[in-house]
């Protein structure tokens, strides 16, 4: 089995945010993945940024998690299209990811696709 590469700091950053986000919405990392409909080590994984992830599914699982602040989520997204290797403090630099994050759903709201 091939030696997997250590995360690059963007990966682990953009998982770190997405933690985040997930956390704020009130999940776990069983529930996320119900959600997702994948499995939780596939979340992990993401999360502790092993795995890359694509812009496409960091607007997914944002809009999962109900998080409709759109310049956070334009800035994780720029995050994850960036790929070129050894860029990361490139990335960290050219895109500040805006301090303002999504809050988790009032009272009585429900998470799209969450079970009563």
């Amino acid at each position: 089995m091939p030696v997997r590469k250590p995360a690059t700091e963007r990966q682990r950053r953009l998982g770190a945010e997405l933690r985040k986000m997930r956390e704020r919405a009130g999940l776990t990392i069983n529930e996320a993945a119900v959600m997702h409909r994948t499995d939780r080590t596939t979340v992990s994984n993401v999360e502790s940024g092993r795995f890359g992830v694509s812009a496409d599914r960091v607007r997914v699982w944002a809009a999962n998690y109900s998080c409709h602040e759109a310049p956070y989520i334009d800035a994780l997204a720029e995050m994850a299209r960036e790929r070129r290797a050894g860029a990361a403090d490139h990335v960290a630099r050219r895109h500040k990811v805006p301090r303002r994050r999504c809050s988790a759903p009032g009272r009585g709201q429900r998470l799209p696709g969450a079970s009563a």
